[in-house]
């Protein structure tokens, strides 16, 4: 929504009871500031964003909530397809419920699950719609389909790279502020159809975050990104 000009403001992060979303908003208002003379309303849910904003959304992609790094794959298939990002989870209240089983009811472009909700991607055989080996890792097979399917494609931004914190979080999502999770500092990167990232640049040490990988492949994959955007940016 924000990648031609800012159009879309969201109030969401808070510090105990200050809403510092609604601090900046008051800021930019006062007379004279950036948004003094904008006209401006408010849409009061999700689902009446979407509506309002159907014409610059092309679908979703469904990621896997087993699987964290499929979460930041999709949001950068939300760059580079114009595309909701949505985590696949079947509770009447998730969004996924709501925007794509029901009210929208947005179309689902890409599938990070198959269609029983079990995981797509297994670290076994071959890497799906690939012929690529598994890298063993399943936090870092979706980011080599995404290297191989999109980013060789020329189909994201060599320009913007976006390294933030995987739904890894969501195994203790109370462990902080909720907004800590960052998600809502990838809509500046999305508008610039970046690629996502979470990967230890160590090689000889364990991803914290996926310690049963073999030694050194989140730092392999890091440098397949790399050179992807040197290759792409070569051309």
């Amino acid at each position: 929504m924000n990648r031609e000009k800012p159009l879309f403001y969201i109030r969401y992060v808070a510090d105990g009871d200050i809403n510092i979303d609604d601090y900046w908003w008051d800021k930019y208002r006062q007379p004279g500031k950036w948004l003094a003379s904008k006209d401006t309303f408010a849409l009061k849910s999700v689902e009446e964003a979407i509506i309002y904003f159907k014409d610059k959304i092309n679908g979703v992609v469904v990621y896997d909530p087993n699987i964290a790094s499929t979460s930041n794959v999709a949001s950068s298939l939300c760059g580079t397809d114009n595309l909701l990002a949505i985590r696949y989870d079947m509770r009447p209240s998730s969004l996924y419920s709501r925007i794509v089983l029901n009210g929208p009811k947005l179309p689902v472009k890409v599938w990070f699950v198959n269609e029983d909700g079990s995981s797509k991607f297994t670290a076994k055989g071959t890497i799906p719609d690939t012929d690529i080996p598994s890298s063993g890792s399943l936090k870092n097979d979706p980011y080599l389909w995404f290297i191989e399917k999109y980013m060789k494609q020329g189909k994201c931004s060599g320009e913007f790279g976006a390294y933030y914190i995987d739904q890894k979080w969501m195994e203790k999502p109370l462990a902080t502020v909720r907004n800590h999770h960052t998600l809502t500092n990838h809509d500046f990167f999305i508008s610039k159809k970046a690629f996502f990232f979470d990967l230890s640049p160590h090689g000889d040490e364990l991803a914290t975050d996926d310690p049963g990988q073999p030694l050194g492949t989140d730092l392999n994959t890091l440098k397949l990104f790399l050179m992807a955007i040197y290759m792409a940016c070569a051309a």
